[in-house]
Order: C-alpha cells, then structure tokens, then sequence
C-alpha cells in the first residue's frame, strides 16, 4: 500500500508538470523535435515567428517555409511533409522541458525554403551564423529578416540562469516594429511595472521574478500610461522556468481573431 500512495504522488506531480507546459504558452505550433543526438558538441535553437509582412520582404509566400541549417531540414516532422513555420509558429513546440532543439554547434548557413529538403528546394532567403557548442539561441523571426545586425535581426543568444522553486526568467521583447512609440508591462499579481519603455525593436534581457502558483495578468501598455494595448490572462509563472514575452503583430491591427493583430505572447524557454 505504501509503494502505491508513493507511485500515486510521482504520477500526480508528473501529470502536472505536463499540464503546466501546455497551459503556460497563450499559443504555439504543435511541431517535433528533430532527432539529434544531444553531445558537448551540440547548439541549441529555439525559432519563433513573429514577421508580419513576410511575404513582401521575401516573396513567394514566404509566410510558409521550412527552416534548414547547412541543407539539413530543421524544422517540422520528416522530409517530403509540408512546410511548417507560420506567423506565430514556434519550433519545437514550448512546453517541453527544453523549448530548444539540438543542432551541430560550429558554423552553420540557415536557410529558409519553400517545398521541402530537396535539392529543388525554392531558396527564400539565407545567412551565416557560427553556434558555439552547449549555447543556446532564438530566432525570432521579424520583418528585420535582412538586416546583417544580429540584434536587428534578431537573433540572440540566450543567457539566463536556471533558477529554483521560488523565482522564475522571463525577458521582453517589442517586435510591433510599424509601432511608434514604448510599451510598458504591468504586472497585476505583482502590482507594478516590470518592464518599461521598450521601444520597437528592443530585446529587455532575462530578469529573475518571484513564482507564485498564482496565475498573473499581464498588461501591455503605452508607456507611461494606463492605456492597455493588449492583456494577457491567466499567465502561469512558475518556479525553475524560463520565459520569453512577446509583444509581436502588426501595431495598426486590433482584429480580435487575426493573428498578425498586435498582442502579447508568453513562450517558454525551458
């Protein structure tokens, strides 16, 4: 009887830690890790895509692509399925307990491609990078896909510190780039602002907040005022885990169901 209450309370508390991932994320693309062997040699990415105009600034209906790295598919199931980044898709899915897909280290050319991992595969756009082995980094997809700047284009390199039951990460970052002026956020359970006067384009590192089982409401807001531009409910902060928030879409869209409308998102790192 006593090994059954035992096996009753790790099955409880794994059920919860699954629940948790998928209610931690206000929305994500159910996709799946590649399978690369994890080794001291392995990088780690994260891709979100958060452009709205992809399609002007790439062309061919770049807002559906697949994502290669030095001609290997990283993104979504097999080779010969259809692509699968889309504005708002995340890969891998969040929630997991890495949000990190496993990747060589060194350097890389990331591509984006129409079609799949052939040879005939429609080149949209690529660049170099160099991955250092056992880092990890995001891709967060924006109109400013082009610029050389890594910070511009946005891809960072994430550094944050694991934390334990009482505190969790969370970064923010603005990329309603057509916006013309900053946002706050204001944390209801918390009762104060706790990121303020990000402008458009601008990427606030991983700070360590205090966890509560207690769900939070976010609100994005003018700078300096109490004018909400948009509210994200029931955010689940718990400890040990670390989080991106994204204010993405396009600032002149306020459709309740467009996904390219301006809004917050809470992706989980790990």
């Amino acid at each position: 009887m006593q090994q059954m209450k035992k096996f009753n309370r790790y099955f409880a508390l794994g059920a919860l830690t699954v629940i948790t991932g998928f209610l931690s994320c206000k929305k994500n693309t159910s996709l799946k890790d590649p399978a690369v062997p994890i080794s001291m040699s392995s990088a780690y990415i994260s891709f979100i895509d958060v452009a709205v105009n992809l399609n002007t600034i790439l062309g061919f209906k770049a807002d559906t692509f697949n994502i290669l790295l030095n001609g290997v598919k990283s993104t979504g199931f097999t080779s010969g399925t259809t692509p699968v980044m889309t504005m708002g898709g995340i890969y891998p899915i969040a929630g997991t307990t890495s949000g990190y897909a496993v990747v060589p280290s060194g350097d890389q050319t990331i591509k984006f491609a129409r079609g799949v991992n052939d040879l005939d595969s429609a080149e949209l756009y690529s660049f170099n990078e160099s991955l250092q082995a056992n880092s990890y980094y995001t891709l967060l997809i924006t109109d400013s896909i082009k610029s050389g700047n890594d910070q511009l284009r946005m891809f960072l390199k994430d550094n944050f510190t694991p934390t334990d039951s009482t505190a969790y990460n969370m970064r923010f970052i603005n990329t309603v780039l057509n916006d013309t002026a900053s946002v706050d956020v204001y944390s209801a359970r918390q009762a104060k602002i706790i990121f303020s006067d990000v402008k458009p384009g601008a990427v606030v590192d991983f700070a360590k907040f205090p966890a509560s089982f207690v769900s939070d409401t976010l609100y994005c807001r003018r700078a300096g005022t109490s004018v909400n531009l948009d509210v994200l409910n029931t955010a689940l902060l718990y400890g040990y885990r670390t989080f991106t928030l994204v204010y993405e879409g396009d600032a002149k869209n306020a459709a309740a169901k467009d996904p390219k409308r301006h809004h917050l998102v809470q992706y989980i790192n790990r």
